[in-house]
């Protein structure tokens, strides 16, 4: 879901959203991006998490093979499409690169996700730190060229864990911080474990066992109140392999996944 969350971010920073990249959406993480889920805002992040009641399609199967942790020379390139309503046309939005490296943000060492697209000027860039079972985000920035366009951070950073099996919930404030003055904007995430399935792409791929994702994200600031709507598929070893969002109702967002190497292996 922090894919959808940036994408609504590089819309309002740069005035220019539905045309060629989705240069912005976390990503997951393969999840979510964007989704990244922690505990309400007085809790530091931690994620308020419920009952397992998603069916596993295997008792013995762990949902951590399905969110594998992405190290410096991974590559994943997803291919976006959007359309008005689901009953309309799909635009072919192109095929958007995410590469991974170690960076820091706001003097904080970090996992940079950086999002680009062939012939675009913009890059968006997610920051995130893996350890003890969770990914913990931190904020993102969009350039465009060598210019920054918009810097946010999280507060507190939120957290999700890292092959979820049942469900959790997050509050935290979306602050940005390049260019100054600009409002905050409260998000709360609610994401579930569905369960295994098989996912067939455009491009012919199949992956089997995936582990299928519901997330609801809420945005709320002076100017507006939006609410993402998200089904997000993460095959083992790959991460995520699809998304269906439908942002605010306006737009309905689908990514599949094009290729990727990941460990090494190519998909």
């Amino acid at each position: 879901m922090k894919a959808v969350a940036l994408i609504a971010l590089t819309c309002l920073a740069l005035t220019a959203c539905g045309g060629g990249d989705d240069n912005s959406s976390p990503a997951a993480s393969g999840g979510s991006g964007t989704t990244n889920n922690g505990g309400s805002g007085g809790t530091g992040g931690t994620p308020t998490t419920g009952t397992s009641d998603g069916n596993s399609g295997s008792p013995t199967a762990s949902n951590v093979e399905c969110d594998p942790v992405y190290q410096q020379g991974d590559t994943v390139q997803l291919h976006m499409y959007t359309q008005a309503t689901a009953q309309s046309p799909a635009v072919d939005n192109g095929v958007y690169t995410r590469t991974f490296a170690p960076a820091t943000f706001e003097g904080v060492a970090l996992t940079q996700q950086a999002e680009t697209t062939t012939g675009s000027p913009i890059q968006t860039n997610h920051y995130y730190l893996v350890g003890n079972g969770v990914r913990t985000n931190y904020g993102g920035e969009v350039y465009s060229g060598s210019t920054l366009a918009l810097r946010d951070v999280n507060s507190p950073p939120y957290v999700e864990t890292i092959g979820l099996t049942g469900s959790e919930t997050v509050n935290y404030v979306d602050t940005p911080v390049f260019p100054s003055g600009g409002a905050q904007t409260s998000v709360s995430i609610q994401r579930t474990y569905v369960a295994r399935e098989t996912v067939s792409l455009r491009n012919g791929k199949v992956f089997a066992n995936a582990c299928h994702y519901h997330t609801t994200e809420t945005f709320t600031n002076p100017a507006l109140t939006s609410k993402t709507i998200a089904d997000d598929w993460l095959a083992p070893g790959v991460g995520m392999v699809k998304s269906i969002a439908d942002v605010g109702g306006t737009q309905i967002i689908t990514r599949e996944l094009e290729s990727a190497t990941v460990g090494g292996k190519s998909y």
